[in-house]
């Protein structure tokens, strides 16, 4: 019985290359001289990665992205600082626009929201900020530098900055309004 048991719950390993890419910043991406683009990795690992390590169950894995009830009760206040974040961060990467703060307020807006029905998922968080504001994008899209996604992104760095856990690293840097 054990010999069947064994049997059934190992599976045979493989060995999988993975490729990491780093890119030193996004002018990797921008379109060089001739108008193609120039996909110019700061560094590329190549990294064996063995099958036999994954679980054995077929469920997915889940990843605790942290609760945001850690940050308490006062959505308002966190919503006002998720706002100037936002706000800061397009500023220091861009230039100061007027469209930068409004694009925040609508951020603080949805945050807001989501978090007085009690959604305290950062992912859901991100998704209805983007939704919002991508569905409300001909008030930004004159002047915006950046698209919806990427203020959703950026908001989920936030987030994940806040209750101390580590972000995707999709934003260079958590703009902190009380710095």
């Amino acid at each position: 019985m054990m010999a069947s048991l064994t049997s059934t719950m190992t599976r045979p390993a493989r060995t999988v290359f993975v490729a990491v890419l780093a890119f030193a910043s996004v002018e990797a991406f921008l379109p060089g001289p001739t108008g193609r683009t120039q996909f110019g990795a700061h560094s590329v690992s190549v990294v064996p990665y063995s099958s036999s390590a994954l679980p054995l169950s077929s469920q997915p894995a889940e990843v605790d992205a942290g609760s945001l009830q850690v940050l308490g009760d006062d959505h308002e206040s966190e919503g006002e600082r998720l706002a100037k974040s936002v706000a800061g961060w397009l500023d220091n990467e861009w230039m100061e626009q007027e469209v930068h703060i409004r694009m925040g307020d609508a951020a603080k807006s949805t945050y807001v929201s989501c978090r007085l029905v009690g959604d305290d998922e950062i992912m859901s968080i991100m998704t209805a900020v983007s939704e919002n504001l991508d569905s409300n994008w001909n008030e930004y899209d004159k002047d915006a530098f950046v698209n919806a996604w990427d203020i959703g992104n950026y908001v989920a760095d936030y987030l994940m900055h806040r209750i101390g856990n580590e972000g995707c690293g999709c934003s260079a840097q958590i703009f902190d309004p009380d710095a």
